[in-house]
């Protein structure tokens, strides 16, 4: 899928940026924000997928 072109966020770098760069792929795909809310987590690695797995717990 087009996602796979997004860089995952592994807590390292401008979150921020980052941040805006999947949205911006969000909108593009026509994404609705449930779909969004699910994908996300997909796009975490390392300490920034441990720190979303943990506040869904």
């Amino acid at each position: 899928t087009q996602l796979r072109t997004i860089k995952k966020f592994d807590g390292q770098g401008d979150v921020e940026d980052w941040l805006e760069k999947v949205l911006e792929k969000f909108s593009e795909l026509q994404l609705t924000t449930s779909e969004q809310n699910d994908l996300i987590s997909e796009l975490l690695n390392g300490k920034a997928f441990i720190c979303i797995m943990n506040e869904k717990n």
